[in-house]
């Protein structure tokens, strides 16, 4: 924000008449009548660019006093109360990863992402809806950027079908976005893939999968098959996904008991 005192008005503030002394100004912030403290001292000129604090408390019944240095009882204060709050108009978060439908296994590591517009950090949270009230637990805090690797731990998560993603602001927890819709924490699968996102390499591991042999194949996400193979159990595989596009993809396997299924995210 920037402070001018002089006889133009500043957004948010104004001090109707020019300074007619030479030494410095004290500027103070004032809250519904009482001071909050000195904003700056010893400002020389008529103008001040005021970074407001990331945790300065949300209101709208602040107002400026600029004053002498040398004679307090020279000073002005805002011709009218201004206000101060969160984001600034058109700030958002939107949750990417999870979004609702996928399965994220216990033990494993997984990408949460998301795009804002915000300067700030973020924090995640893990919504329980199945639980009543509603619970939330903390995933992380102040975590810049839009991606953050999310390892399930066993014994700090449990198995659920009712589970969103909440990431919030920390400068503002009112800027929030939540997963569309739920997804589910599921035990250790019989058939695990990792990285994921993956880059240039998908391991398939088949370690603990029943003996025979097992029916892989790798949709797009416009249900079209981008690679197909046949895989024996007890093995470790390499997928090269180096020439996939950027994107969502499933991996079936035909297994004994049916289907099973996995969200792969391509990323390189």
């Amino acid at each position: 924000m920037c402070l001018v005192f002089s006889g133009h008005k500043a957004q948010n503030t104004s001090f109707p008449g020019l300074i007619t002394f030479q030494e410095p100004v004290i500027i103070q912030l004032w809250k519904n009548g009482a001071k909050e403290y000195n904003i700056a001292e010893n400002v020389e000129g008529s103008t001040y660019n005021w970074t407001i604090p990331a945790d300065q408390t949300k209101a709208d019944d602040y107002q400026i006093r600029v004053k002498s240095s040398a004679n307090a009882s020279i000073s002005d204060y805002s011709d009218s109360d201004f206000e101060i709050t969160g984001m600034p108009p058109g700030s958002f978060i939107t949750v990417i990863q999870p979004n609702g439908g996928e399965s994220w296994e216990i033990g494993s590591a997984y990408l949460i992402s998301w795009t804002d517009n915000i300067s700030g950090n973020v924090g995640l949270e893990l919504v329980d809806y199945s639980q009543t009230p509603t619970t939330f637990t903390t995933i992380a805090t102040d975590v810049p950027g839009s991606t953050y690797t999310w390892t399930i731990t066993d014994g700090v998560y449990d198995v659920g079908d009712d589970y969103k993603i909440k990431i919030y602001a920390m400068d503002d927890p009112t800027l929030q976005d939540k997963s569309d819709d739920y997804f589910s924490i599921v035990p250790d699968m019989m058939f695990s893939v990792h990285p994921n996102p993956v880059n240039q390499t998908m391991t398939l591991d088949l370690t603990k999968m029943n003996e025979g042999m097992y029916d892989a194949v790798l949709y797009n996400q416009f249900n079209l098959a981008v690679i197909e193979d046949t895989f024996k159990a007890g093995e470790i595989v390499q997928i090269n996904t180096t020439n996939l596009p950027n994107g969502l993809y499933f991996l079936m396997l035909k297994t004994a008991d049916g289907m099973k299924s996995q969200k792969i995210i391509v990323q390189h």
